[in-house]
């Protein structure tokens, strides 16, 4: 049996830092591929937990981050998600070294040292030739373009099947719903395995995507939400409008479109987008306790749905509240809303961006000192140099006594399939709480208390800084 990754057995010296745990583990690797590797364990770390892993090459030490595709007794299958070109250089120079010269690492089969190609699984085999890349990325696209095609055309005959059903005069959704939701993942499990085989090679993976959208986008495009998440009308992805849907938890299409709205709506980080609001509330609840004219910074602030759920604590308090946003259509979506409600006078609106709080003489001349700032959702889509840049700014800002509550999604809580394949929501960052703390750690905050919860999913942890009175 042809396998499509270049593996090669070899004890190389690892550290592999679990995020769920972040203690170091020195150990060695049983295999090597450009895609994963299996490790020796002494802790256990289970499936689907990103894992940093740090290689000690013949030709050089590499970073690199996966997730583990599966554990046994011994160690992990490890599956590389993030590793830079210097690290695939350094990589595919330790494999070509220790690959068996006269035995096919496709198949297995003996081979001819004159033979560039393998006679068993025709598979071209000199890996020091010139082509050697050219011609194994076009086999690789074409194979797995192969398996996305048979994929989706399965796919669609499905829902060809559930169209006709639904046309049908007894229409029961939420049994439709079921087979549904098995098609949908049958089509998930080959887009995770494509990525899973491909995802080192950034463009191949890159044009698979953008074939399998261009493939399914009769299909999708039927789902408001869906269609929305694939063209994201507002210019840029998690806009207001749809949160906006995610919170009202409604489908809004008809026919196949309301099992498609149906889907988006239950995903793991729809729900725990939800979740996320409630927990804001909260927290939000809590700080207003006790506080006279409190002012808050909410930055990025959509369509200020926690405000409506906090008018009577808003009032009572009287709280001063300044809204940012760059987008101006959010701004006056939200100053709309508020216009209808008692704290209309307390609540101003504001555009402004956000990367220009990493200033703090600005922000003090700009907005002043500060009880509450807060922003769940955009600081995904920031990268880590920027966000320990505004975290240490966005603290000064505060009061004695003041807060700052911040929200990360928890890559080790989802996966990503749904939402790169399927919709067009790739932007933000996969971190785990090892990653976000570090970053909390280099922005410096002295003396900070920093607690730290989750939404009820489990998905999203909010932080919550506290600057000593």
């Amino acid at each position: 049996m042809k396998r499509l990754d270049l593996r090669c057995d070899v004890r190389i010296p690892v550290t592999l830092i679990p995020t769920t745990n972040p203690t170091p583990q020195e150990t060695f690797t049983r295999d090597v591929g450009l895609s994963g590797a299996f490790v020796y364990t002494s802790e256990p770390i289970p499936e689907g937990i990103w894992t940093k892993i740090i290689m000690k090459l013949p030709e050089g030490p590499i970073e690199a981050k996966g997730r583990v595709l599966r554990q046994s007794y011994d160690g992990v299958a490890l599956k590389f998600r993030q590793i830079d070109e210097d690290g695939k250089v350094k990589l595919w120079k330790t494999i070509v070294r220790y690959i068996e010269p006269t035995v096919c690492p496709f198949c297995g089969s003996s081979i001819s040292s004159f033979s560039d190609y393998c006679s068993s699984c025709g598979l071209f085999i000199n890996l020091r030739s010139d082509r050697f890349w050219e011609v194994y990325d076009s086999f690789l696209f074409d194979e797995k373009k192969k398996q996305l095609e048979k994929a989706i055309t399965r796919f669609k005959l499905s829902m060809e099947e559930l169209e006709e059903a639904i046309n049908s005069d007894e229409v029961d959704y939420d049994e439709l719903y079921k087979k549904f939701n098995t098609h949908v993942e049958d089509l998930i499990s080959t887009c995770r395995d494509v990525e899973e085989t491909i995802g080192h090679r950034k463009n191949l993976l890159k044009n698979l995507k953008s074939y399998f959208k261009e493939a399914t986008e009769e299909i999708f495009s039927k789902g408001t939400l869906v269609k929305h998440a694939r063209i994201w009308p507002r210019g840029y992805p998690g806009d207001y409008r749809m949160l906006e849907y995610i919170y009202l938890n409604t489908p809004l299409s008809t026919g196949l479109g309301r099992l498609l709205d149906m889907g988006f709506l239950r995903t793991t980080l729809a729900i725990a987008v939800r979740e996320r609001l409630k927990t804001l509330v909260r927290l939000l609840r809590e700080c207003l306790k006790n506080r006279v004219s409190p002012s808050l910074l909410n930055i990025g602030c959509g369509s200020c749905r926690e405000l409506v759920e906090l008018l009577p604590e808003i009032k009572q308090s009287k709280a001063r509240i300044v809204c940012t946003d760059f987008d101006e259509e959010a701004l006056d979506f939200s100053a709309k809303r508020m216009s209808y409600t008692e704290i209309a006078e307390q609540v101003h609106f504001r555009k402004y961006n956000a990367l220009r709080m990493i200033d703090k003489r600005r922000n003090l001349r700009e907005f002043g000192l500060q009880d509450i700032i807060y922003s769940t959702g955009l600081f995904d889509y920031l990268t880590d140099d920027i966000l320990v840049k505004l975290f240490s700014s966005l603290y000064d800002l505060l009061k004695p006594n003041g807060k700052l509550i911040v929200s990360f999604k928890d890559a080790n809580r989802y996966t990503t399939e749904v939402y790169h394949w399927i919709a067009n929501w790739d932007a933000f960052f996969q971190r785990t709480t090892y990653d976000i703390e570090k970053i909390l750690e280099e922005a410096t905050m002295p003396n900070a208390l920093i607690e730290s919860l989750r939404e009820p999913s489990g998905v999203i942890i909010f932080y919550v800084i506290t600057k000593p009175s």
